[in-house]
């Protein structure tokens, strides 16, 4: 299993199921930032089911808390809206940045990240790989990725 440490920053349906992955990875040790520890029951409850422990903080109304939170971990998820991780900061060199947004895209949150060094990848690639999982799920068959990322760029560009 991996090792190190993930911050997951917020505490919806996108964060319960990056609870399940970092589960699957292994990864022991789960800081999750929220702006309000008694609003995060269903993602406790959700941590329940799944057998994890993660440690909850509302930090994110203090951006100062969070960016000490995010530092030094190997994982960030950020699951917010947009706009709303755009004061937080504290990724860098060896931080692997997953940031949900993929529209306006990159988000003020990742350009940082990528900027200290972190490697950042976009919402786009989990919807390409929600997609190809459909797919799957679909026809029984595995979804044609090489072509199904031309479409989602293509897409991206003729909305841009």
């Amino acid at each position: 299993g991996a090792t190190g440490r993930a911050v997951v920053l917020g505490a919806g349906g996108t964060a319960q199921a990056s609870l399940a992955a970092l589960r699957e990875l292994g990864v022991p040790e789960v800081d999750v930032l929220v702006r309000s520890v008694e609003r995060a029951g269903e993602l406790r409850a959700a941590a329940d089911r799944l057998g994890v422990s993660p440690t909850v903080h509302a930090a994110l109304t203090d951006p100062s808390s969070a960016t000490a939170a995010i530092t030094g971990a190997d994982i960030v998820i950020s699951t917010l809206p947009a706009g709303a991780a755009d004061a937080l900061a504290g990724a860098g060199p060896g931080t692997v940045v997953l940031d949900v947004v993929y529209a306006p895209w990159p988000t003020r949150f990742a350009a940082t990240a990528a900027a200290a060094g972190a490697h950042v990848v976009s919402g786009l690639e989990m919807l390409l790989h929600q997609a190809v999982a459909q797919v799957e799920l679909m026809t029984g068959r595995p979804g044609p990725v090489a072509e199904m990322r031309s479409a989602l760029d293509e897409a991206v560009a003729a909305r841009a």
